[in-house]
């Protein structure tokens, strides 16, 4: 497994436990009628937390679509450099520290973290174009 590859699985696995936690927390702060139903009508007032992981997941989707793709593509091309490796770790890296972050509402290191990835993420684009 390449180290590209392997931080691929370590988002994946963030992905799953940031899901997790979102609905532990929503098992907590609800009652069970809401959790076993449909849930065709949102919380009035949901928990801080709740919200705050509510959007690291959908951040986390958004971040995927250009991160599942870098993967792909360097792994059909061949291409996996010093550039695409370090750049992929510290992208896994920095999203799991962003679900912390987020999650603990620590605002200004959630936004700083949250560049870092970015920036990983073209340093990998340009890792594979000079693969």
């Amino acid at each position: 497994m390449t180290t590209e590859v392997l931080s691929l699985y370590v988002f994946c696995a963030t992905i799953f436990f940031t899901i997790f936690a979102q609905a532990m927390v929503t098992v907590a702060t609800t009652n069970f009628a809401y959790v076993s139903g449909n849930r065709d009508v949102p919380l009035d007032n949901p928990s801080p937390v709740l919200g705050r992981l509510e959007r690291a997941i959908r951040n986390s989707i958004e971040a995927a679509v250009v991160f599942v793709p870098l993967v792909f593509i360097a792994t059909q091309a061949g291409v996996s450099n010093e550039m695409t490796q370090w750049s992929a770790m510290v992208f896994a890296a920095s999203r799991v520290l962003y679900v912390i972050t987020y999650a603990l509402g620590i605002v200004g290191a959630r936004t700083i973290i949250w560049n870092v990835a970015a920036t990983a993420l073209g340093i990998f684009g340009a890792g594979i174009l000079l693969g």
